[in-house]
């Protein structure tokens, strides 16, 4: 298959995760209001919304970056937006997480980057009895992962969450939203770009999050660290 992943070094597999979170995002660029912004230094995305405003990759010159920290943070000061930017393996300059700060852009948390090869999992590990998976075919659903996704994120923003996510979901869409319940309870939400991936990831019975792109041999989540700037909060 053309978008199998058969290089595991590691820096292949940096390379695939970015390349997976960037794809995750691009789904955002169809929201009515939505621009993505492709350019030589940066990819970035304002949704039109209060969240998924997104600096998704930095590729400049310390000199140049300056300028387009400011840009950006004025582009989503005048909107009255918050913003995150996204500060990975790739990014350069690759001390970009000093300056971000001197622009009101604030370093909130880091995630980290994961890889397992689906074919290395054990497929006859029985699923637990009382487990159920469900995708997400209808709004109530789609509330229900939110609110499990998003715990504790306060209503307003999970309502947010939902005008970003509610055109997105579907069988026949690429991205797809799984609620795991176990005794009318959900345990867990996973979101992935194919079923069989997030078959194979419930068979390990782990608990960390699931692919986004729509590599069938690896399951990934991204690694990077997360800056943002709050409008009204943050950004001095």
């Amino acid at each position: 298959m053309p978008d199998t992943l058969q290089d595991l070094s590691p820096s292949a597999l940096i390379t695939a995760i970015a390349a997976s979170e960037i794809a995750y995002y691009r789904n955002f660029s169809r929201l009515p209001d939505a621009e993505l912004y492709d350019e030589p230094n940066l990819l970035w995305l304002a949704s039109g919304l209060p969240v998924v405003n997104t600096v998704l990759h930095a590729h400049t010159t310390e000199e140049q970056l300056g300028p387009e920290i400011e840009r950006v943070v004025a582009y989503f000061r005048s909107r009255k937006l918050a913003f995150n930017w996204y500060v990975g393996p790739l990014s350069q300059p690759a001390n970009i997480r000093e300056h971000l700060p001197r622009y009101g852009v604030q370093h909130d948390e880091d995630e980290p980057g994961m890889a397992l090869d689906l074919y290395e999992l054990n497929e006859d590990v029985p699923l637990a009895p009382a487990l159920v998976i469900q995708q997400v075919t209808s709004d109530e659903l789609l509330l229900q992962w939110l609110h499990t996704w998003g715990f504790p994120v306060p209503e307003d923003y999970i309502q947010y969450f939902f005008a970003a996510y509610q055109s997105l979901y579907g069988e026949n869409e690429p991205l797809r939203c799984f609620c795991v319940e176990s005794a009318g309870c959900t345990l867990k939400t996973l979101s992935c770009w194919a079923i069989h991936i997030a078959w194979f990831w419930l068979k390990t019975h782990q608990r960390y999050s699931l692919p986004q792109a729509a590599l069938r041999r690896l399951a990934l989540v991204p690694i990077r660290a997360d800056f943002s700037c709050r409008s009204t909060l943050r950004a001095r």
